[in-house]
């Protein structure tokens, strides 16, 4: 797709001062955390006893909560105002509160942290990014995995990891950390080599980059693997090979990360210890590696080495896992879990390995869901349904980890345009859905509230039938609005910058002309901000997001699509 400026300027549009109405809740209203399995550290954090055992959900005394990670027996938790508590073990300061290495079965706050938008962890490492791009991470860095040139036992404060300043993502493995940037590179500090994309070596103190790799959007990180999710859609792994945690039809080790075969248009990615997981578009979960605990979920306790599908789970948006166990999220809400059962952190069945996935019982609405060795942790937020301009689009402001939930339980007005959201609750930014094929003039609406100063992001998304053509509008770490071609790569400004949080309604909207030629515009409270032309096919699909885990950037709001092109 080529954009034509239709004018040689784009029309300075003065924003509506009265706002025509508001959404609804904000993006840290409503969330619970829920923790099961074993406590011999506190990682449930609900501050029961060391000796407890829970194998139902319980909910933990915290609140604001946007986004979890969990830890070999401590969890990381952010909340919506930036900042980070954490609970569980602290044997190497992996709890952050500079305390004296001791364990807290409640959430601690983590000393000196604020403007943070994604949280992870390693075995007993923890991480932050910040909206600055930098990233912090504390507790254990004898094999480097805090990047500061040393092997020191344990840091119990966060200390910046390495110099890096436009971080768009942090991940953890079990003794390395990875570090997305804007420009898509991946870096890596910590573990023995193999881990870093290397030939096995005494440890990685400082960050080098994982070569080799094309232009990535997520990271998942194993015991001594990695796993990468790239932009197109395909899964590429490195590292240690000893159970098939590669993929790669073998069980050979692999520095150099290459292709899993056999995998296409992924969406999400998880790494157990010894196992990998990816869900695909269509909502079906592959899964390769250790399986001697169960946590293939194939119904056997065989090792798998290349990608073999769950036929017993559909509908997934999203998968995770533990050390040896494993999750998968529903379109509805819904959290499946099976493998290790040892501290009952997949069911109370007292079963030792779970072989098949189980739905966990009492928890809907789920958002995140992550484990460390024996126990699990669940974050769940409501679903708000909204009513905007006769169509009942029922979208939360919830933007957690990336994902954007839905509600399709109410029919839009009769007489009026249907919106073309996608079925379920819980759909990930990033997924395409398919517009009505009667919709050749469509806008996509949302209110959007620009929450911190973090990277660029695309918020909205339209393309053709050939998946070629693609119209984006973006916002900037400053608020300014772009419209953006995917194909040449030219974009240009809108002329409007948002305010710091306050909502603001924004329609990319699109009209199918004579011949080829379709019209592109952006409406700012129902007034035209700017035009284009493009020449390609009807649009027919639309995107919410592209960039997983936006949690802190913005808010988005009650999308829907309607059939009424400016």
């Amino acid at each position: 797709m080529s954009f034509i400026r239709a004018s040689a300027t784009v029309a300075t549009v003065a924003l509506v001062a009265a706002l025509l109405s508001l959404p609804g809740a904000s993006a840290a209203t409503g969330s619970s955390v829920f923790t099961w399995g074993s406590n011999d550290f506190g990682q449930l954090g609900d501050g029961s006893s060391a000796s407890a055992v829970r194998g139902l959900p319980g909910q933990v005394s915290v609140g604001g909560i946007v986004d979890i990670s969990g830890g070999r027996e401590h969890v990381v938790a952010l909340q919506g105002n930036g900042t980070v508590v954490s609970w569980g073990s602290d044997a190497f300061g992996q709890l952050g509160n500079n305390a004296n290495l001791s364990n807290s079965a409640s959430p601690v706050s983590v000393a000196g942290l604020s403007g943070v938008i994604d949280v992870d962890d390693g075995h007993y490492h923890s991480l932050a990014l910040k909206a600055d791009g930098t990233v912090w991470g504390w507790g254990q860095n004898s094999l480097g995995q805090l990047a500061q040139g040393n092997d020191l036992a344990r840091e119990p404060v966060p200390v910046q990891w390495g110099s890096i300043n436009n971080a768009v993502g942090v991940y953890g493995g079990r003794d390395m950390t990875y570090v997305l940037d804007a420009n898509r590179a991946l870096w890596c500090s910590g573990g023995l080599g193999l881990e870093c994309g290397r030939a096995p070596r005494p440890e990685i103190r400082t960050p080098v980059t994982v070569p080799g790799l094309p232009d990535l959007k997520d990271v998942a990180g194993g015991r001594n693997h990695g796993v990468a999710l790239a932009t197109d859609g395909t899964v590429w792994t490195w590292g240690s090979n000893s159970y098939g945690q590669l993929g790669s039809g073998n069980f050979n080790d692999r520095p150099t990360p290459q292709q899993v075969p056999g995998l296409s248009n992924v969406v999400d990615i998880g790494a157990g210890a010894e196992h990998s997981m990816a869900v695909t578009d269509t909502g079906q979960v592959y899964v390769w590696g250790a399986g001697s605990r169960g946590e293939l979920g194939l119904g056997t306790q065989t090792n798998q080495s290349s990608p073999t599908l769950v036929t017993t789970l559909s509908g997934i948006v999203e998968v995770n896992a533990g050390r040896s166990h494993s999750f998968a999220i529903g379109g509805d809400g819904r959290l499946w879990a099976w493998g290790w059962n040892q501290g009952h952190q997949v069911s109370p069945s007292g079963a030792a390995e779970v072989l098949s996935p189980v739905q966990v019982s009492g928890l809907t609405d789920i958002v995140a869901a992550e484990g460390g060795q024996a126990y699990s942790v669940a974050l769940t937020a409501p679903v708000d349904a909204l009513l905007s301009d006769g169509f009942d689009a029922g979208l939360a402001a919830w933007t957690v980890k990336g994902k954007l939930r839905l509600d399709t339980s109410r029919s839009s007005p009769v007489g009026s345009t249907p919106s073309a959201r996608a079925s379920g609750t819980n759909r990930k930014a990033g997924a395409w859905r398919s517009l009505p094929a009667e919709q050749s003039a469509a806008c996509l609406s949302a209110w959007v509230r620009p929450a911190s100063a973090g990277k660029k992001t695309t918020l909205l998304r339209l393309r053709d039938a050939t998946g070629a053509g693609v119209a984006q509008l973006q916002i900037a770490p400053r608020g300014a609005l772009r419209v953006r071609s995917d194909v040449d790569g030219a974009s240009s400004g809108v002329g409007v910058t948002l305010p710091w949080g306050q909502w603001r309604r924004l329609d990319l909207c699109t009209r199918h002309g004579q011949g080829a030629v379709d019209q592109v515009s952006v409406l700012v409270d129902g007034l035209t901000a700017g035009q284009w032309q493009w020449t390609t096919a009807p649009v027919s699909e639309i995107q919410i997001g592209s960039v997983r885990r936006t949690t802190a950037t913005v808010n988005i709001d009650d999308v829907v699509v309607t059939g009424v092109a400016p």
